[in-house]
């Protein structure tokens, strides 16, 4: 495919880019309504490489921590000293490594807290890797021989500080390496969590030469005994996540998780230590799933010659819901039906929890068709020999449109999305940070719902991708963004180089113009030889302030400064309706038509297809370019424009 010929001009897209409408169409359970409450937040942001716990302050997004770990607790302090304030926690991850072998390393687990979320803009951007086995922690390890207290466990992020029944929420990350990805238990009380658009990337010994986890989800509820209690309760929610247990890049390299690996497990321990003499141990001693947990809109992959434990002690009430956008009982999770049970499949069977009730039932089971992840594609055809950690889907993907979401009812301020086991959770999207149904783990402002209704697991399908230009864990565009970051403590470049090509992969044949964001726009004017007058630069805050926004909710305006007639396209809107610019110009290269695709998926042998164009213009090469800026794609559909998310962003 070749870059084809600009034939619209700079000024002319412009002024398309004025009247573009909204693209994303609402699910058909309606939305909330415009005049519910809005929550109200002690905030604090973190960048990895950037940051600085010791000049960070709360509220304060012109000094960022660090690590989250900082962040976390001292907004949790701000929450506890701010008693009657009505204000909870939010803290917002920025794009980066989040590594314990960083410059500025990580501190791991991180420790959730009551009435603080965690959100990182996207599971692409903000990436947790946990190297280091060094811990003090001694989780349980629910073995077919017996439950025991593993000591020295690496955990990646903890619940088991997250006390009561009103859960935090974790959003938006991919997660690598630790023993236990998340882990909670219920020992000093009930303990409650949401787990949301997340990408549990469970791989061992990968490009990345990192020990893979042993679990990604691992729950312990223990016996109590007392006051009529025999468990605590463990509101637990797992929604619209990603475990890859296999990935394959072509077809001879693949990588694959543990064989023992379990991606997600509820156990119990019956018999806890007393110093009782008579102990008050639970009748039923089996090592058994007792939390009604609610798990929803999950994909969990693996290879067809590498089967992995996809459950353990989970029933089909934990993975179905009764109220939710679709009608009656649903099934919502993909999975390969063989691959639950209660003795994990490896060879030695070597964990173990027994399902409490009827099995789980896939809503599709992957036994046979497979996602159809844009990185297998790029991998093995678009850039062939890289390894890209993109688990997105393509647009034909056969899990698009094929979850559950919360019942909406137009005007409402909250809706309800309950499990078959009777476990509710309430969706104030718009009205709150804590929705996992707002934004996808895409970044960039992405919708959650997009279409008919939610697509499974951490990605939504929107008007297009934009892909193979970056590295593996945080956008680098054929270099890395900061050298100083260097490679980390087993020699691989933590910022690894990118590509400079990038493929534009819509659904349809679609003739698309795309709006660059960037700071420095002369050296660009320069670059594509456009006529000079244009350099107006107008500017407001320095780097992101909230979670990106989706266009689906904004108009076109005039940003302050801007002349007559060139609009300025503000492109970060928070959850809360704000717009925030950063300091760029907005430029459009031109019109472009995409041309027809076709991928063999290694793994299944479906043919995909789909409409592609590849931009292979470096950048980077041109003197003094920024290594920022963002991109917007938007189409003519005859009648009116469709803007598509921020589809492309360069770091």
């Amino acid at each position: 495919m070749k870059r084809n010929r600009v034939v619209a001009t700079f000024s002319a897209a412009l002024a398309l880019a004025i009247a573009f409408a909204d693209s994303h169409p609402a699910a058909a359970q309606g939305g909330p309504g415009t005049n519910c409450p809005t929550s109200k937040y002690f905030e604090a942001w973190v960048d990895p490489f950037h940051g600085a716990d010791g000049t960070a302050v709360v509220d304060d997004k012109t000094h960022p921590y660090a690590t989250l770990n900082r962040a976390i607790s001292d907004v949790r302090s701000a929450v506890t000293a701010g008693t009657g304030s009505g204000k909870t926690g939010l803290v917002h991850a920025l794009p980066g490594l989040y590594a314990d072998d960083n410059p500025i390393p990580q501190t791991f687990p991180i420790r959730m807290r009551p009435a603080v979320d965690v959100q990182g803009v996207g599971a692409k951007e903000c990436v947790l890797r946990v190297r280091s086995h060094n811990s003090f922690l001694s989780p349980y390890w629910p073995l077919r021989t017996g439950l025991v207290r593993r000591p020295s466990t690496s955990i990646a992020v903890d619940f088991t500080q997250q006390s009561g029944a009103e859960p935090s929420m974790f959003d938006g990350f991919t997660i690598q390496g630790a023993d236990i990805q998340v882990y909670a238990e219920t020992e000093f009380g009930p303990r409650s969590g949401i787990v949301s658009n997340c990408v549990f990337d469970m791989r061992h010994h990968g490009y990345e030469q990192i020990d893979g986890p042993y679990f990604g989800v691992l729950v312990a509820a223990i016996w109590f005994g007392e006051n009529h209690i025999t468990y605590h309760d463990m509101p637990f929610y797992l929604f619209n996540n990603t475990f890859l247990q296999g990935v394959r890049y072509s077809t001879t390299v693949t990588e694959t998780a543990r064989p023992e690996s379990v991606a997600i497990c509820n156990c119990n321990d019956p018999t806890p230590p007393t110093t009782f003499p008579i102990p008050n141990w639970d009748p039923n001693t089996t090592i058994r799933g007792v939390s009604p947990l609610h798990v929803q809109n999950n994909l969990i992959r693996v290879l067809d010659n590498a089967p992995r434990t996809a459950m353990l002690g989970i029933d089909r009430d934990d993975t179905r819901v009764i109220v939710s956008s679709r009608p009656g009982s649903y099934n919502s999770n993909a999975f390969n039906a063989p691959l639950v049970g209660g003795v994990s499949i490896d060879a030695a069977g070597t964990f173990a929890s027994a399902i409490v009730g009827g099995a789980p039932v896939p809503v599709l089971d992957m036994q046979a068709p497979d996602p159809g992840f844009v990185g297998e594609f790029e991998s093995s055809s678009g850039v062939p020999g890289s390894r890209q950690r993109d688990a997105r889907l393509l647009p034909d993907s056969v899990l698009r449109d094929l979850g559950a979401s919360p019942a909406w009812t137009a005007g409402a301020c909250s809706a309800q999305f309950v499990a078959g086991n009777g476990r509710i959770y309430t969706d104030v999207t718009r009205a709150s940070a804590r929705s996992s149904f707002d934004f996808d783990g895409d970044g960039l402002g992405n919708p959650r719902v997009v279409g008919a209704d939610v697509d499974i697991g951490f990605d939504e399908i929107d008007l297009c991708v934009v892909s193979g230009c970056y590295g593996n864990d945080t956008k680098s565009h054929h270099l890395p963004y900061d050298t100083t970051m260097g490679v980390d403590s087993v020699g691989i470049p933590r910022i690894p180089t990118g590509t400079p090509q990038r493929d534009y992969i819509f659904a349809a044949p679609t003739t698309f113009a795309f709006v660059t964001q960037l700071i420095d726009f002369a050296t660009l004017r320069a670059f594509w030889g456009l006529p000079p007058g244009l350099d107006q630069v107008w500017t407001t805050t320095g780097f992101w302030t909230h979670m990106p926004g989706s266009v689906a909710f904004r108009t076109p305006n005039l940003a302050p400064g801007a002349p007559v007639g060139i609009p300025g396209i503000e492109f970060w809107l928070d959850m809360f309706g704000v717009f925030t610019n950063l300091p760029t110009v907005a430029i459009n290269a031109g019109s472009f038509s995409t041309m027809p695709s076709t991928w063999v998926n290694l793994e299944s042998g479906q043919m995909h297809s789909f409409n592609t164009f590849r931009w292979t213009v470096d950048e980077t090469l041109t003197p003094n370019l920024p290594t920022y800026f963002t991109q917007q794609v938007f189409t003519f559909n005859g009648a009116t424009f469709v803007s598509s998310n921020l589809t492309a962003e360069y770091l």
